[in-house]
């Protein structure tokens, strides 16, 4: 399937990133980058990923679902929540592109960023993906009230008082 700017799925132009989506992207927040399976089921994956301007990247590995399905389909959502406010987060739906080359040093940047490790293992499997956001939604929507917060109880369960 080719998707392109313009298509009934995504408009003409692509989006920029509000200094609260740069913060969010520029911590290091675990995103989950969702495409979708031949078969039109989703598959999500956890990934290491950079912001270079209003444009992300994120390695994988060559032949693996979610190169595959980028390849096939370019959709793709990337979900990301602030690991000190699990209240406030984002939601990036874009195109992506697999990048021949790149992904080796890519990770080795992201390793050294997420986990303050070295990381001197190439492998040639790995290749880089770069994604052109689309469309960017902010949770909470900064345009509404942000409703009560409370606290839960070892189940889940709203333990009465708020925060």
């Amino acid at each position: 399937m080719s998707v392109a700017l313009g298509s009934r799925y995504f408009p003409t132009m692509a989006v920029t990133f509000d200094e609260k989506a740069q913060a969010l992207l520029d911590a290091a927040n675990l995103p989950v980058v969702a495409t979708v399976n031949a078969d039109g089921s989703p598959h999500s994956s956890i990934v290491l990923m950079k912001r270079a301007e209003h444009v992300l990247y994120f390695p994988v590995h060559r032949n693996r679902r979610t190169e595959r399905n980028i390849s096939r389909d370019p959709r793709v959502n990337i979900s990301l929540y602030d690991l000190g406010d699990p209240y406030t987060s984002i939601e990036i739906r874009g195109l992506a592109e697999v990048l021949p080359e790149g992904g080796n040093d890519l990770a080795h940047e992201l390793i050294r960023r997420y986990m303050n490790e070295r990381h001197d293992l190439d492998d040639p499997t790995r290749v880089a993906v770069r994604v052109i956001p689309q469309k960017v939604i902010h949770f909470p929507d900064p345009a509404r009230t942000v409703p009560k917060r409370f606290r839960l109880d070892e189940f889940g369960r709203d333990a009465g008082a708020p925060f």
